[in-house]
This record gives structure tokens, C-alpha cells and sequence, in this order.
């Protein structure tokens, strides 16, 4: 989790979050790393580009960085829902914090 400040760093929160309400609660993208980037004609910023992202399943077939049912809890564990989340955006129960919270890079 990042500065929470940077309003770009709670979007990225919101869209893990928007990933586990869409698969149904099973499974969530995270471990966003990114930049906001600018396009070269117009000078605005226009998209994320994201870099080695991490996909946690309940199946864990994901490969080394999917952390399963415990990497989905610790996300919400750690996660506060902001301005970008929805209210009827489902969530586990009773999530429980398996990894410590760690800054983005």
C-alpha cells in the first residue's frame, strides 16, 4: 500500500478491490506497480501502465506470486475503501492479515 494521499495509489486500490467484487470473491490483482503516463501528443496524462502485477485465486493457479485465499485477506485486511470504491463492492468477511503491509515501490 502506498502514499494513500496520491489519489492514483487509492484508484489502483479500488481496481484490486473492483477485481475481487468482479471475479465473484475469487480471485483479486494486485501488487500494482505502475506510472500514470502522459500522452506524447498531447501532453496529458491519458493511462496506467502496469508492471509485474500478481494475480491471488482461491485455486492458486497463478503461479509463485498467487498466495491464494491468505494473499486475497491480507489485501483487505489492509485495504480502507475510498472515493473510487463502490459500496456494493463485495468483500471477504472477516479478512484476516496473513503478510505485513508493505509500501508500494
Amino acid at each position: 500500500i502506498g502514499d494513500t494521499s496520491d489519489w492514483e495509489v487509492r484508484y489502483l486500490e479500488a481496481f484490486s478491490h473492483y477485481s475481487y467484487h468482479s471475479s465473484g470473491g475469487t480471485c483479486i490483482v494486485c501488487d500494482l506497480q505502475g506510472r500514470y503516463k502522459y500522452d506524447r501528443h498531447s501532453r496529458r496524462r491519458c493511462r496506467f501502465e502496469l508492471t509485474d502485477i500478481a494475480i491471488c485465486s482461491v485455486w492458486r493457479s497463478y503461479g509463485p506470486t498467487d498466495l491464494g485465499g491468505k494473499g486475497i485477506e491480507s489485501f483487505f485486511a489492509n485495504h480502507k475503501c475510498n472515493e473510487f470504491c463502490k459500496d456494493n463492492w463485495s468483500r471477504p468477511n472477516y479478512p484476516t492479515r496473513g503478510f505485513p503491509s508493505t509500501q508500494s515501490t
